[in-house]
């Protein structure tokens, strides 16, 4: 997903990421304010700075089982928002 593809579109409610995707660009998701739920798969071993930054409804990362330690690098400031699933 590059760098800043959704950035600001305030209609996003929830998003699922197709396996196919291995990485998530800079500000990807930046100001979806409407934004409450991600699901990354474990094939996304990528994910830019500030790509969920000002999301501010944002309550859950879903992601596999036994893959937190892996996405709590990736997100370190959404550490806390996941959820393995």
């Amino acid at each position: 997903i590059g760098d800043r593809a959704f950035q600001g579109c305030s209609g996003l409610t929830s998003v699922t990421i197709p396996n196919s995707v291995t990485s998530i660009g800079n500000g990807a998701f930046w100001r979806c304010s409407g934004l409450t739920s991600v699901t990354i798969p474990n094939s996304v071993t990528s994910i830019g700075y500030g790509a969920f930054e000002y999301c501010r409804a944002l309550q859950s990362i879903i992601i596999p089982p036994g893959t937190k330690q892996k996405f709590a690098r990736l997100l370190p400031d959404n550490k806390d928002k996941l959820v393995e699933q």
